[in-house]
């Protein structure tokens, strides 16, 4: 009888490119609706793209990230999907973000997902 086995997990590649295509289809996406280089009215598919592609990928990249013991990576990752999941699951519902007179440039942050209100007549 031999003693216990050891269990030696192997380390695989990082999962920042996983997220970072994640953050270049969601950040493309908003870019182009911003700019408006996609009519206003596509902004819910563009918004579901966020929602049910981004996040998924990038939360498959938070799990490896941890695997993997990248810290950063993972959190990082963690951030973005919850930023992401936030913003689509608003403009997805047709919240359109508030507008300020004077501001030339917003940006999407975590914080700024609680900005939006309903689109009105």
């Amino acid at each position: 009888m031999s003693g216990p086995e050891r269990v030696v997990l192997r380390p695989f590649a990082t999962p920042l490119p996983l997220g970072f295509l994640g953050l270049f289809v969601a950040t493309a996406s908003f870019a182009a609706l911003q700019l408006s280089w996609v009519p206003a009215e596509q902004g819910q598919p563009l918004a579901l793209a966020a929602l049910l592609l981004t996040a998924p990928v990038q939360l498959v990249a938070v799990v490896l990230g941890f695997l993997a013991c990248d810290p950063v990576a993972g959190t990082g990752a963690g951030v973005l999907v919850g930023t992401w999941a936030a913003d689509g699951r608003a403009a997805a519902r047709g919240c359109q973000p508030v507008r300020r007179p004077g501001l030339r440039a917003r940006g999407r942050t975590g914080a700024g997902c609680a900005a939006h209100r309903p689109q009105g007549p």
